[in-house]
């Protein structure tokens, strides 16, 4: 890219002056991009860090706009038909000084005729490894999107240094050429799902919080037997009644054991998970309507005393119990860490998120954008600490606070809205977070979210394993294996998903566990197993 070295040089100076001038005046305030009071300059103008480097100034005075498709959430949409009418998008070009035309489709429709006929925004986000077929590598090939690089040291310097200080998300976003493909979303890799159970019956049969595998049984066996319970545990999804799967050393689904990609059902200690399901099942210790219960009945049954135990988030904490003091005034619940097979062992595996576990979904640049290097500039402010703070918790004063000690707090307006808006549809208004695009989830946020100290306990229970050891970073098989990757798995989970049911209802013998692997060979597992192994090992040496 060809620089003008005369008008950088110009900048530079003007620059130095403005520094001198503010020096001489006695002012301490620093033009930052959550200033009231940032100087605009035009789109070449930088300000230099601490560590030396040229970092962008904001507001950018330019009379460019972009185009910006993303999907909305829920909590969005319950208010507002597009990004732009949220206090969030006003206050973003607010400080960025970039306007933007937002594109909120409903639906994948949209974006595939924009690509059909190469009508395409300047800026998609995107899960492009779940939606577009052969992922972003292939969009990439495909020249739907371009690459990051020329761009990212002069007009991305935040996302740059972001990505330098965190070694696993920098490999999860760049193909194996070292091409970097969009600008992710980050968790935070906290488990924010888990068992919970009915504390005021424990507590009435004199029994503990269970660990281990065996003292699940035998507090599901006390539910049913002592406190009337018809379905001690239930649960909204046959998949999440593998919450004791990890206890025998596999999970649901791919992972890592010992540098080696596996997957779950797969492998043969999954027949040890499915008897023991299955005696469960037998003796009336879970759901007999395991294949039709959805979320409605799985709270009713919770809050009504037909069930002692379920899978849960930290909102649950809120919700079923207000539903359940109804019936029974001494209604608590109580978070049990993920099951292990022996007293003291700590779980391997967890519904967790990893910290990169979104750099599956991202922010691309178009080949259409005509200013890759303004689309750059928008995108870089989420990864500055002003753009971290508004995309997690909103606006300083207005949605949050900062205690002495650090401590983020979210307000009134947030937690006891007038309106009746919920805290989920707060944030969807003032903040990113529960909306798309890029931003990086901050270690407070979960804190602040988490209003009652039992909530954030649950947590922390959920969140101690080594769960994350076991996690597939983000792999970039090749275009033509992804393809073949989604197609074998596309028969696998059904093979699966019916071998399942048959097992458990005993339409099927477990003794045929043996024919029920080798059907998934058949199938092809082996083959993915092969291309996610390969593609792991790339991504080791990226």
């Amino acid at each position: 890219m060809k620089r003008n070295t005369f008008g950088i040089l110009c900048i530079c100076i003007c620059i130095a002056l403005m520094s001198s001038l503010f020096v001489a005046c006695g002012n301490t305030e620093n033009n930052n991009a959550g200033g009231t009071e940032s100087a605009k300059i035009d789109t070449t103008a930088a300000e230099s860090s601490q560590a030396g480097e040229m970092l962008p100034v904001y507001p950018v005075k330019t009379t460019e706009k972009l185009t910006y498709l993303l999907f909305l959430s829920g909590s969005v949409t319950s208010h507002f038909t597009n990004l732009s009418e949220t206090p969030y998008a006003k206050e973003l070009q607010k400080r960025t000084g970039i306007e933007v035309e937002y594109i909120n489709p409903t639906d994948t429709d949209q974006f595939n005729v924009m690509v059909a006929s190469g009508d395409l925004p300047d800026l998609i986000s995107w899960s492009w490894e779940t939606y577009y077929p052969g992922g972003a590598t292939k969009a990439l090939s495909d020249g739907v999107i371009k690459p990051l690089n020329d761009y990212m040291k002069d007009y991305a310097p935040n996302y740059s240094a972001y990505l330098a200080a965190n070694e696993d998300i920098n490999k999860g976003v760049k193909t194996s050429e070292g091409q970097y493909l969009y600008f992710p979303a980050v968790d935070a890799g906290n488990a924010m799902y888990g068992p919970l159970l009915r504390k005021d019956w424990l507590d009435d049969l004199g029994l503990k919080v269970p660990e281990t595998v065996d003292e699940w049984y035998e507090v599901l066996k006390a539910f049913k037997d002592k406190k009337g319970a018809i379905a001690p545990f239930t649960n909204h999804s046959p998949k999440d009644y593998a919450f004791i799967v990890g206890a025998y050393g596999v999970k649901g689904n791919f992972f890592l054991q010992d540098g080696k990609v596996k997957y779950g059902p797969a492998e043969e200690n999954y027949k040890s998970y499915l008897q023991t399901l299955i005696k469960f099942y037998n003796e009336g210790l879970i759901d007999k309507d395991i294949a039709t219960v959805d979320g409605k009945l799985k709270a009713a049954r919770i809050t009504s005393g037909q069930s002692g135990a379920t899978m849960g988030y930290p909102s649950s904490f809120i919700t079923y119990t207000a539903g359940g003091i109804e019936k029974d005034p001494k209604f608590s619940l109580a978070p049990a860490p993920y099951p292990v097979l022996n007293k003291g062992e700590k779980p391997q595996f967890a519904n967790v998120s990893l910290p990169y576990i979104l750099a599956t979904q991202g922010v691309a640049i178009s080949t259409k954008c005509k200013n890759p290097e303004l689309a750059c500039r928008l995108m870089d402010y989420n990864y500055s600490e002003e753009g971290q703070l508004l995309s997690n918790f909103g606006i300083e004063g207005e949605t949050y606070t900062v205690e002495a000690d650090g401590t983020f707090k979210f307000t009134d307006k947030v937690l006891k809205n007038p309106d009746g808006w919920s805290m989920f549809d707060m944030l969807g208004a003032y903040a990113l977070s529960y909306a798309s695009g890029p931003y990086v989830r901050h270690p407070a946020l979960t804190k602040a979210q988490l209003t009652l100290p039992i909530q954030y306990e649950a947590s922390q229970i959920w969140s101690d394993t080594d769960a994350l050891k076991h996690e597939v970073p983000p792999i970039r098989p090749s275009a033509v294996e992804t393809e073949l990757m989604n197609r074998i798995m596309a028969d696998v989970r059904v093979y699966q998903d019916e071998m399942f049911l048959k097992f458990l209802f005993g339409d099927e013998s477990i003794d045929n566990f043996s024919k029920y692997i080798e059907q998934m060979k058949a199938l092809g597992i082996d083959r993915v197993l092969e291309i996610q192994q390969q593609a792991y090992d790339v991504y080791l040496t990226k």
